[in-house]
């Protein structure tokens, strides 16, 4: 029996970058489960899910483009950030009001992803055979496909098609480096919140204001009542100790680990010059 051979996500950009169209499948197929368990931090519809993926499997072979090795950061790493942000701008504009019928914009996403597709399985990425693509895979007709392609420019991408089709669809303008650099504080944060312990979850959550309508949080007089802290200056010493665990967990973690190595280089490269 032959060995099967798993190539990794990095072998795979490169066969991509290369044209080849099976490495962009297995890409794809090889990360599935990881955009399934991303998706599923946002949402448990059924339905919600298989869009949050599709918009992750974009923003994941948009990343392929602007990866490099030297980053010295797996591809996967690397596109997380992508992946996180294109997920929660889908929810946000499913939060906002339909400008266009509710089926026309699920035509008009899948076009969005084969537009991400065809892009890094074509090169010259003539018109015509993105055209075909469309008709083969939504079973539609030219001047159909036409249409949705002419809408998607319009609605998604705020630009008529003819200014737009020779461009690239990049996910950041912003350098990657800060990019990623930005999403690990933020995930880091996010970590050490959900491990921090429940009554400072709540004491921070609530002071905040996090995840109120309105945005407003609850005073300290308020919170030593909810929490049955000794007076409002109790409550308010409390969080300032949740605080100041936070940031411990955060110094001590990922970030913190990657901020201090960051500052090593940057020392040791001002050193020997």
């Amino acid at each position: 029996m032959g060995m099967v051979i798993v190539m990794t996500d990095e072998a795979l950009v490169e066969l991509t970058r290369g044209g080849n169209r099976n490495a962009v499948e297995e890409l794809l197929q090889s990360n599935r489960e990881y955009l399934y368990k991303m998706a599923r931090r946002l949402s448990n519809n059924p339905d919600t899910l298989e869009d949050l993926v599709q918009e992750g499997s974009i923003a994941l072979l948009n990343a392929v483009s602007s990866y490099e090795l030297t980053y010295g950061v797996l591809f996967l790493t690397y596109a997380t950030p992508f992946i996180r942000k294109a997920m929660h701008e889908f929810m946000a504009r499913m939060s906002l009001p339909m400008t266009v019928p509710a089926a026309r914009y699920s035509q008009l996403r899948r076009v969005n992803y084969l537009v991400a597709k065809f892009q890094m399985d074509n090169e010259e990425r003539p018109l015509q055979g993105l055209l075909q693509l469309i008709c083969q895979e939504m079973q539609v007709s030219e001047k159909v496909a036409l249409g949705l392609l002419r809408d998607y420019y319009e609605v998604c991408q705020e630009g008529a098609l003819d200014e737009q089709w020779e461009q690239s669809i990049p996910c950041f303008d912003a350098d990657p480096a800060k990019v990623y650099e930005q999403e690990l504080l933020a995930e880091c944060i996010q970590t050490a919140f959900d491990e921090s312990a429940p009554r400072e979850r709540v004491l921070i959550q609530q002071y905040l204001g996090l995840g109120n309508s309105n945005g407003k949080g609850m005073t300290f007089q308020e919170l030593a009542v909810l929490l049955n802290y000794n007076g409002h200056s109790a409550a308010e010493k409390a969080y300032k100790k949740a605080i100041e665990s936070l940031k411990y967990a955060i110094h001590i973690g990922k970030y913190g680990n990657y901020s201090r190595a960051k500052e090593w280089l940057i020392t040791s490269f001002k050193d020997s010059v």
